[in-house]
């Protein structure tokens, strides 16, 4: 079968419903997954998608089978898992950015990279997320300030205090998206979604691919300038509506239908 479509979709909110179940549907299509060509973009790690499709019954005991940009674009993987490329924090940035934490107590930090996620401030707020993203997470120590990290994860539910630390950094040569309304993300300097798939369609020597994207947050804004059509789900903030083609209902149908069906229709 030729593949000339690229399907997208972000995780939470968008795949994952309230309680990190996906549709039926979708669970139907992404089990059918050699039939087409399915790309997760998410801000989160490959063990925490690994857990939710586990949970949902899909891809036990194997690996990943479709390909996957991570941490907002700053970790790909091709399909079966293959690494392709990790673009992480200059030591500079990412020394300025450990140093700034230390001044805001009631945010939980997350520093990610290739297969750690390191907490701190560990509030009861960021704990609850930490276990509805299905993350593990490692304390910070400074002796861990030398490993290398590809983004900064703040959360909280006060947004002022979140946009208050975001202010500290509009000097920096760095990307920041709201994800959720309680979570703000940071990636290197022309690091995100969008140019972490384009960096995957490269390796894989894909052009001219139509980009059908999915997703419900900030941080899908710059994919869904890449995509030819784009979609949110009728969850998602009315900033992130006002950016995509179609606005669906995940419980009717699921995403992953509504975004084939659209792609059907242009064939």
């Amino acid at each position: 079968m030729k593949i000339d479509s690229c399907f997208c979709f972000d995780l939470d909110g968008t795949l994952l419903d309230e309680g990190g179940q996906i549709h039926p549907n979708d669970i139907d299509l992404l089990s059918k997954f050699e039939d087409y060509n399915f790309v997760v973009t998410t801000g989160r790690s490959r063990e925490s998608v690994r857990r939710s499709f586990n949970s949902n019954g899909l891809f036990i005991d194997s690996i990943i089978p479709i390909s996957m940009v991570l941490l907002n674009g700053s970790l790909i993987y091709a399909s079966d898992e293959r690494f392709i490329s990790y673009h992480p924090f200059t030591p500079e940035i990412q020394s300025e950015l450990i140093k700034t934490i230390n001044q805001f107590p009631n945010i939980t930090f997350l520093l990610l990279n290739v297969d750690n996620i390191h907490i701190i401030n560990p509030t009861l707020f960021g704990m609850r997320a930490c276990t509805n993203f299905k993350f593990i997470t490692t304390p910070f120590s400074g002796e861990d300030a030398s490993l290398s990290f590809s983004k900064l994860m703040c959360i909280s539910p006060e947004i002022v205090e979140l946009n208050e630390f975001s202010t500290l950094f509009s000097e920096l040569p760095i990307e920041i998206a709201m994800s959720m309304d309680y979570v703000l993300e940071i990636t290197p300097s022309g690091i995100n979604k969008a140019v972490g798939l384009q960096r995957l369609l490269n390796d894989l020597q894909i052009e001219n691919e139509i980009i059908l994207a999915a997703g419900d947050g900030g941080n899908d804004v710059p994919l869904f300038n890449l995509a030819y059509l784009s979609f949110v789900p009728e969850n998602a903030p009315e900033y992130v509506k006002s950016y995509a083609n179609f606005v669906i209902s995940r419980s009717d149908s699921g995403i992953l239908s509504p975004m084939i069906n659209y792609q059907n229709k242009l064939r």
